[in-house]
């Protein structure tokens, strides 16, 4: 092929012969792919030519940038290292990376000593769902947004499982709690 584009990998490609999307293929691979509709091989190498010779060399750079900066990111991300936290309920080491800032309020030492209260009471079980593995929520059973009030009340908190959790939402105000096992602490 001329000026080096049999190996340039096209993002994609509508082939104007059968309609087929054709993702991540090789200049020479789409000639063939149109060879086998019965095009003539020089016609379609010359088209791709002008084709890329039409995109723009900014483009291209903007491209390589970005996806350069994606690799950048990633590299920052695995350097900083995923670190081993202990869960004080279970007593299990998971890996993790490090945590994303949620809100000063879930940061704070009064709540994290009021979860920590909450789970070594009521135990890594999901009151909704019974669910005993997977990643455990200390939630406010009447929200924090609408309540600001209750949301260091220790009788405003049930556990519940990451997809309950995320499917009650801020709108329900559902105690899951079966009343016996309602501790005061």
């Amino acid at each position: 092929m001329m000026l080096d584009t049999a190996h340039r990998t096209i993002r994609i490609y509508l082939c104007s012969t059968c309609g087929m999307k054709l993702h991540g293929y090789t200049v020479a691979a789409l000639v063939q792919h149109k060879v086998g509709h019965g095009a003539d091989p020089l016609a379609e190498e010359r088209a791709w030519v002008e084709r890329l010779a039409r995109v723009p060399v900014v483009a291209r750079r903007k491209r390589r940038k970005k996806k350069k900066d994606k690799n950048r990111k990633a590299a920052a991300r695995t350097q900083s290292g995923a670190r081993a936290t202990a869960d004080p309920v279970a007593g299990q080491v998971t890996d993790s990376l490090p945590p994303r800032q949620l809100h000063p309020f879930y940061d704070s030492r009064q709540w994290q000593g009021l979860r920590y209260r909450a789970l070594r009471l009521y135990g890594r079980t999901c009151m909704a769902c019974n669910r005993t593995d997977g990643e455990m929520h200390v939630d406010h059973i009447k929200p924090k947004s609408r309540y600001p009030e209750l949301a260091l009340d220790f009788d405003n908190l049930q556990i519940l499982c990451r997809t309950c959790n995320m499917g009650k939402g801020a709108h329900d105000e559902t105690d899951w709690r079966p009343h016996s096992r309602v501790i005061k602490p």
